[in-house]
């Protein structure tokens, strides 16, 4: 359990909720959004956007010229020491 004075030492909640902003410039522009996502169970939250387990040249460009707007690239880094993870991010 977090003591007390742990959770007053967190940084403030973010003011603004970005989300309208960032589905406006997706519609205004038609860029997509990448997630990468460290952790396997993040994705079961999503549903009707694609999750990349394996990110073979083919996959990326047929997902970057899909209808979709976002898909994710699971990149299970938090598994990997910090070399192997920052080598896979780049």
């Amino acid at each position: 359990m977090l003591k007390q004075d742990a959770l007053e030492r967190l940084p403030p909640e973010w003011p603004d909720n970005l989300l309208p902003e960032v589905q406006r410039r997706v519609r205004a522009t038609g860029q997509k959004v990448v997630v990468l996502d460290d952790d396997p169970t993040g994705t079961q939250t999503v549903h009707d956007i694609p999750v990349l387990t394996e990110w073979p040249v083919d996959a990326l460009r047929a997902e970057l010229e899909s209808a979709h707007p976002a898909f994710y690239l699971l990149t299970n880094s938090r598994s990997l020491t910090l070399p192997a993870a920052q080598a896979l991010n780049q």
